[in-house]
């Protein structure tokens, strides 16, 4: 971003809100969101809710291919990913077992609800 809060790849501007919207095949797409106040317009309201189901799809991507993976995970790791599985579990993409400060155990629903 320039000092102008102008892309400088696709020249898309920041707007009164905070948001810059990107044209496609910009670098800098997704959208990115620079302090928002309040959000009324029905575009806006739902691109964001777009953005958050795709960051969602993508969070449990990598949790469960953590999971999966069988490689030893790092302290650090293991404390981001047991955060994001209670997140997950907040939105009913995965149900959680067992919850002890890192250590998390959860399934994925029967539904295959996302």
């Amino acid at each position: 971003m320039s000092e102008m809060n102008m892309c400088v790849n696709c020249h898309a501007v920041q707007d009164a809100q905070g948001l810059i919207f990107h044209a496609d095949g910009c670098p800098n797409k997704p959208t990115i969101y620079t302090y928002p106040v309040e959000i009324t317009d029905a575009q806006q309201i739902a691109g964001l809710q777009a953005e958050v189901e795709r960051l969602k799809e993508n969070l449990l991507d990598v949790v469960l291919q953590a999971c999966q993976s069988g490689e030893d995970i790092d302290s650090m790791a293991i404390s981001s990913y047991a955060d994001a599985m209670r997140i997950l579990d907040e939105y009913g993409m995965i149900e959680i077992d067992t919850d002890h400060m890192r250590r998390v155990i959860a399934h994925l629903p029967e539904s295959g609800a996302k």
